[in-house]
Protein backbone atom coordinates (compact mmCIF):
# COMPACT_ATOMS: atom_id res chain seq x y z
CA UNK A 1 0.00 0.00 0.00
CA UNK A 2 3.01 2.29 1.02
CA UNK A 3 4.63 1.76 -2.19
CA UNK A 4 1.79 2.43 -4.09
CA UNK A 5 1.04 5.50 -2.65
CA UNK A 6 4.50 6.32 -2.88
CA UNK A 7 5.26 5.46 -6.75
CA UNK A 8 1.60 7.87 -7.30
CA UNK A 9 3.83 10.80 -5.08
CA UNK A 10 6.65 10.00 -7.35
CA UNK A 11 4.25 10.33 -10.77
CA UNK A 12 2.07 12.97 -9.47
CA UNK A 13 4.48 15.87 -7.95
CA UNK A 14 6.66 16.70 -10.96
CA UNK A 15 3.75 16.83 -13.15
CA UNK A 16 1.90 19.30 -11.08
CA UNK A 17 5.59 21.22 -10.47
CA UNK A 18 5.81 21.54 -14.20
CA UNK A 19 1.86 22.34 -14.58
CA UNK A 20 1.95 24.98 -12.01
CA UNK A 21 5.12 26.55 -13.55
CA UNK A 22 3.96 26.13 -17.24
CA UNK A 23 0.17 26.63 -17.42
CA UNK A 24 -0.03 30.23 -16.45
CA UNK A 25 2.58 31.52 -18.25
CA UNK A 26 1.00 29.88 -21.07
CA UNK A 27 -1.98 31.58 -19.84
CA UNK A 28 -0.83 35.16 -19.38
CA UNK A 29 0.75 34.26 -23.15
CA UNK A 30 -2.49 33.98 -24.41
CA UNK A 31 -5.24 35.80 -22.87
CA UNK A 32 -4.80 38.95 -23.64
CA UNK A 33 -7.70 42.10 -21.58
CA UNK A 34 -10.80 41.67 -23.53
CA UNK A 35 -10.99 45.34 -22.83
CA UNK A 36 -8.43 46.41 -25.35
CA UNK A 37 -9.68 45.74 -29.19
CA UNK A 38 -8.80 42.29 -29.75
CA UNK A 39 -12.45 41.94 -31.13
CA UNK A 40 -12.29 43.89 -34.66
CA UNK A 41 -14.73 46.74 -34.91
CA UNK A 42 -15.21 46.76 -31.60
CA UNK A 43 -14.58 48.90 -28.70
CA UNK A 44 -15.37 47.48 -25.44
CA UNK A 45 -13.53 50.83 -23.22
CA UNK A 46 -15.54 53.09 -24.84
CA UNK A 47 -18.49 51.16 -24.78
CA UNK A 48 -19.01 51.70 -28.98
CA UNK A 49 -20.64 48.07 -29.87
CA UNK A 50 -22.53 46.96 -32.72
CA UNK A 51 -24.38 43.87 -33.56
CA UNK A 52 -21.48 42.98 -35.65
CA UNK A 53 -19.51 42.97 -32.59
CA UNK A 54 -21.44 39.90 -30.86
CA UNK A 55 -20.22 37.39 -33.72
CA UNK A 56 -16.46 38.18 -33.49
CA UNK A 57 -16.59 38.44 -29.72
CA UNK A 58 -17.95 35.12 -29.77
CA UNK A 59 -15.11 33.97 -32.36
CA UNK A 60 -12.79 35.41 -30.47
CA UNK A 61 -14.35 33.60 -27.38
CA UNK A 62 -13.81 30.44 -29.21
CA UNK A 63 -10.47 31.36 -30.39
CA UNK A 64 -9.36 31.66 -26.78
CA UNK A 65 -11.17 28.76 -25.52
CA UNK A 66 -9.69 25.89 -27.90
CA UNK A 67 -6.11 28.06 -27.66
CA UNK A 68 -6.66 26.67 -23.97
CA UNK A 69 -7.45 23.33 -24.44
CA UNK A 70 -4.32 22.92 -26.81
CA UNK A 71 -2.22 24.23 -24.14
CA UNK A 72 -4.12 21.39 -21.91
CA UNK A 73 -3.30 18.50 -24.40
CA UNK A 74 0.16 19.68 -24.79
CA UNK A 75 0.63 19.61 -20.52
CA UNK A 76 -1.07 16.14 -20.78
CA UNK A 77 1.20 14.51 -23.69
CA UNK A 78 4.17 16.03 -21.28
CA UNK A 79 3.08 14.27 -18.45
CA UNK A 80 2.23 10.88 -20.47
CA UNK A 81 5.69 11.25 -21.80
CA UNK A 82 7.15 11.86 -18.28
CA UNK A 83 5.11 8.90 -16.95
CA UNK A 84 6.51 6.34 -19.52
CA UNK A 85 9.87 7.90 -18.35
CA UNK A 86 9.33 7.18 -14.97
CA UNK A 87 7.57 3.49 -15.30
CA UNK A 88 9.99 2.42 -16.78
CA UNK A 89 12.07 2.59 -13.95
CA UNK A 90 9.25 1.27 -11.73
CA UNK A 91 7.85 -1.00 -14.30
CA UNK A 92 4.32 0.86 -15.33
CA UNK A 93 4.75 2.00 -18.78
CA UNK A 94 1.01 0.96 -20.03
CA UNK A 95 -0.21 4.30 -17.81
CA UNK A 96 1.55 7.11 -19.47
CA UNK A 97 1.39 5.64 -22.98
CA UNK A 98 -2.93 5.29 -22.43
CA UNK A 99 -2.42 9.05 -21.22
CA UNK A 100 -0.68 9.98 -24.56
CA UNK A 101 -3.21 8.05 -26.80
CA UNK A 102 -6.13 9.77 -25.00
CA UNK A 103 -4.65 13.31 -24.95
CA UNK A 104 -4.14 12.76 -29.13
CA UNK A 105 -7.41 12.03 -29.04
CA UNK A 106 -9.11 14.18 -27.34
CA UNK A 107 -6.97 16.84 -29.18
CA UNK A 108 -8.24 15.63 -32.59
CA UNK A 109 -11.59 15.61 -31.17
CA UNK A 110 -11.31 19.65 -29.94
CA UNK A 111 -9.62 20.26 -33.36
CA UNK A 112 -12.44 18.68 -35.25
CA UNK A 113 -15.21 20.79 -33.20
CA UNK A 114 -13.31 24.11 -33.52
CA UNK A 115 -13.44 24.12 -36.73
CA UNK A 116 -17.11 22.84 -37.28
CA UNK A 117 -17.95 25.42 -34.95
CA UNK A 118 -16.04 28.22 -36.65
CA UNK A 119 -17.68 27.02 -40.01
CA UNK A 120 -21.35 27.61 -38.36
CA UNK A 121 -20.04 30.97 -36.77
CA UNK A 122 -18.78 32.08 -40.56
CA UNK A 123 -21.90 30.98 -41.69
CA UNK A 124 -24.14 33.06 -39.29
CA UNK A 125 -21.55 35.96 -39.55
CA UNK A 126 -22.15 35.38 -43.62
CA UNK A 127 -18.04 35.79 -44.32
Amino acid sequence: MLKKCVRRAILVFPALLIGSAVVPLEVAAQVPSLISSEVSGCDFASGQINADCVISFIQYLIQLIFSLLGAFFLLMIVIGGYRIAIGSAIGDKESGKKQIFSAIIGFMIAAFSFFIISFVIKGFAGT
